[in-house]
This record gives C-alpha cells, sequence and structure tokens, in this order.
C-alpha cells in the first residue's frame, strides 16, 4: 500500500446561530450532542467528550431531523458524510461544521491508501511521491474541492 493520502476526520455540526469555535470541549459541557448508535464515533465521543450528554440516533437521517428541530444541541460524526449532508438541500442551510476536525486512528482508521502487489514495494514508492508532489502543488486541493464543495477539514 502507499501511505495515507486522506484521513477522514470526526467533526461537530451545530446550527449556524450557535456553532462554536475552538476550544470545544469547556463550551459543550452539558450540551446533548446526537451521534449514531454503535458507530465509532459514538465511542469516541463518549472517550474524548465525556461530559456532554449523549443522544444517540439509529439513522443519520434522524440524527439530522433533531439537529435541524434544536431537539440535540450539536452532531457528532464522520467530516465527510456531514460536509454532503451540510452542501445539500436536506440541510437547507441551517447548520455548519463546528470547531476543527478531529483525527483519531485508533477509532477512524488510518485513512485511504492505494493498493499494489505484493512484494512491489518499488511501485508504492512511486505512488508515495506522486502523492507528495500533487499535495506540494496544490494539485490534490484542487481535486478535493472539485468533488466536495464543503471541506470536511
Amino acid at each position: 500500500f502507499s501511505r495515507s493520502y486522506m484521513q477522514f476526520p470526526a467533526r461537530f455540526i451545530m446550527p449556524k446561530a450557535k456553532a462554536f469555535a475552538e476550544p470545544i470541549l469547556d463550551k459543550l459541557r452539558s450540551k446533548r450532542v446526537g451521534v449514531v448508535a454503535g458507530s465509532a464515533h459514538e465511542k469516541m465521543l463518549r472517550d474524548y467528550f465525556s461530559t456532554v450528554q449523549v443522544v444517540t440516533f439509529e439513522t443519520p437521517e434522524a440524527l439530522y431531523a433533531d439537529l435541524k428541530a434544536g431537539k440535540v444541541d450539536a452532531a457528532f460524526g464522520d467530516g465527510m458524510r456531514f460536509a454532503f449532508w451540510l452542501g445539500g438541500s436536506d440541510a437547507a442551510g441551517c447548520c455548519r461544521f463546528a470547531g476543527g476536525p478531529y483525527l483519531a486512528p485508533e477509532y477512524l482508521g488510518s485513512g485511504m491508501a492505494i493498493a499494489t502487489r505484493a512484494g512491489d514495494p518499488a511501485l508504492a514508492a512511486a505512488f508515495d511521491y506522486a502523492l507528495q508532489e500533487i499535495s506540494i502543488k496544490g494539485t490534490f486541493a484542487e481535486f478535493y474541492l472539485r468533488y466536495f464543495p464543503v471541506s470536511f477539514f
């Protein structure tokens, strides 16, 4: 495998008028934060943000509905999924990201990499070099923003 070229951060989203900036931990104390039940994000929320009131939902759609209705103060989950929702018509411009991205490989994995033939370290090294070059030149960011108009970082 190549080096990881994209990690998927956990993020908070909140109604635009109430969204917090970093540092967010103390501001979230005792707030009702929604998360999808049984997800890695639920485990991460409970472990890292133990002062919030965790409210679990069976589906992301149920979470989004309660966030829009003001039944929870914030939602915690996959930044990429949130970016698509925030940029779509279902969100109706209600919400935005709050605080920064949270990268935690022990909960969310090490990210995406390119699979190569087993026993071909030269090919993996070539991909690593190419990934580094497109990152340095800004090409990766250009591609990223073409397909993800709301950045999840």
